[in-house]
């Protein structure tokens, strides 16, 4: 009937997302199960329908029937998974990406209520932005609790662009204080999380360099730093992969929103840091 074929589209369209190619770059527990290589591997059928999502669908459908006859017709007329008895595999191979070309679709959105999930913003960014989302991230703490803050990655960079022109917008996501949405891409925020490292690791330099109007951050190994060291790499990437075809990167500690420049801010001078998560 007409309420099986839309679960069974809903459950399709849950089972192709763990399978996308965005999806994998982040997850690294289905590029196990897919195997290595192009990971084109076959997993289990049953352990993909036991994912928190996909049982929740398949919870929908009655006690008495099959789930995993279900599941096998909801996805037959799929193009990006097949199923071949117990088991579930993509179609094509995995499509290499650089990673600079996947933070140049991709943006910051902050600050999000800990009870926004993942469907909720997708959904919002897509239909306001006119484009399909390929992955949300919304990192947590050490805690277990969400962060208030996510990565939302686009389809394009066109999508991307028409997501930054909604920051500062008060109508996207439910926030404390009715807080307008930031949206800023990511290669902003990046650049921003070097300047903040930067201004931790060199304070001396880097407020010299911010009175002169510089405000590139300070090269690795300086000596203006106590450790020598020099500004902490930003990250590359908001969740971790164990793939060597796609670089892995520890979550981000601190991300900045706060778009002005540090020769712009006199909190700067003062040792305040920028506003954040």
């Amino acid at each position: 009937d007409d309420d099986d074929d839309a679960l069974a589209a809903r459950l399709a369209r849950q089972v192709e997302f763990y399978f996308s190619d965005a999806n994998i770059r982040h997850d690294a527990f289905v590029r196990g199960l897919l195997g290595g290589g192009d990971l084109t591997g076959w997993a289990p059928l049953a352990t993909i329908l036991g994912f928190r999502k996909v049982a929740a669908l398949l919870a929908e459908k009655k006690a008495a029937d099959d789930p995993t006859t279900f599941a096998r017709h909801a996805l037959a007329a799929s193009r990006v998974v097949e199923v071949e008895g117990d088991r579930v595999r993509r179609r094509e191979p995995v499509r290499p990406a650089r990673q600079a070309d996947v933070d140049a679709r991709t943006v910051y959105v902050e600050p999000l209520d800990k009870s926004t999930d993942h469907d909720a913003i997708a959904r919002t960014l897509a239909a306001r932005c006119g484009g399909p989302v390929a992955h949300v991230s919304l990192p947590k703490g050490r805690d277990g609790q969400r962060r208030g803050f996510g990565f939302v990655e686009f389809d394009s960079v066109d999508t991307a662009r028409r997501a930054c022109e909604l920051d500062g917008s008060s109508d996207l996501f439910t926030a404390k204080d009715d807080t307008p949405t930031r949206i800023i891409t990511k290669l902003e925020w990046t650049a921003l999380r070097a300047r903040w490292n930067d201004l931790l690791h060199n304070p001396v330099a880097s407020r010299r360099r911010v009175l002169a109007g510089d405000n590139k951050p300070a090269p690795r190994g300086t000596a203006s730093s106590p450790s020598g060291r020099g500004a902490e790499p930003p990250p590359t990437d908001e969740s971790s992969s164990s793939s060597s075809q796609l670089p892995s990167a520890a979550p981000p500690t601190r991300p900045v929103v706060d778009q002005t420049t540090l020769a712009q801010r006199p909190a700067v001078l003062g040792g305040g840091p920028p506003r954040g998560p």
